[in-house]
């Protein structure tokens, strides 16, 4: 979780390191990268959160299962 959080807040300092001007002169192209940015880091984080999470869950099941066996 701390990951996603770490993610979360250097892509919203990416944003923030770009001045008013900046996004008036290129307001095209400063928003659809950092929107891009954005979007790949959030779902580069949900991805690892789920691998990480599912895995948890799958070797619970089994080892949950293995004991059911053996009582």
């Amino acid at each position: 979780m701390n990951i996603f959080i770490t993610l979360c807040q250097m892509s919203i300092t990416n944003t923030k390191q770009l001045t008013v001007n900046d996004w008036q002169t290129l307001p095209t192209n400063a928003s659809i990268v950092n929107g891009l940015i954005f979007i790949l880091l959030i779902t580069f984080s949900f991805s690892i959160l789920n691998l990480f999470c599912s895995s948890i869950v799958r070797n619970v099941y089994f080892v949950t299962n293995i004991l059911l066996k053996n009582i």
